[in-house]
């Protein structure tokens, strides 16, 4: 198994609402596509990409996907990604 990491692009900042629902701003919106059309480009084939169920990482991953179609990678969307679980929690899903 080969694991690529991606972190989420540039999010709002954080206002009146929750951090979970902070979403990608413009820029962040830019450079997750530039980021997955390069990984595209050097021939990276994703079977899946999982997500942690913040929006900004929703987003990131759809983005990731479309960038990617060709390959079609379908989206995980899972709680061991959260912020604050163990490692061990993702661990066990992989």
């Amino acid at each position: 198994m080969i694991l690529y990491l991606m972190r989420h692009g540039i999010a709002a900042d954080l206002g009146a609402g929750s951090d979970s629902e902070r979403p990608l701003t413009h820029k962040g919106e830019q450079r997750t596509r530039q980021a997955a059309r390069g990984l595209m480009h050097l021939g990276v084939k994703l079977d899946a990409i999982w997500s942690s169920p913040l929006l900004r990482a929703r987003q990131t991953a759809t983005l990731a996907a479309e960038a990617l179609k060709p390959t079609n990678p379908k989206i995980v969307i899972t709680s061991a990604l959260e912020p604050d679980q163990p490692p061990a929690v993702l661990f066990s899903e992989l």
